[in-house]
């Protein structure tokens, strides 16, 4: 059950993510951006933080996990 809500959250989220930064851009970020949504809420490992960004980011229409994973993210912010 929190997982369910926990998955509609991030692709709420998500979803505001994608209005402020447009479609293009937020195609690139996008499971960075869940990821930084996810974790701080500690409700899910970082691997289930992953794995539902994942999901939420494909049901979105754009691509999912990035190959590299956080590791991505974290060049993408430096």
């Amino acid at each position: 059950m929190a997982c369910q809500k926990l998955n509609a959250v991030l692709l709420l989220c998500t979803l505001v993510v994608v209005s402020h930064v447009g479609r293009s851009e937020a195609g690139q970020n996008c499971f960075c951006e869940c990821m930084k949504k996810c974790i701080p809420v500690g409700m899910l490992s970082l691997q289930e933080c992953a794995k539902e960004c994942d999901e939420a980011c494909r049901k979105l229409g754009f691509d999912g996990e990035p190959q590299g994973g956080m590791e991505f993210c974290r060049k993408l912010g430096s």
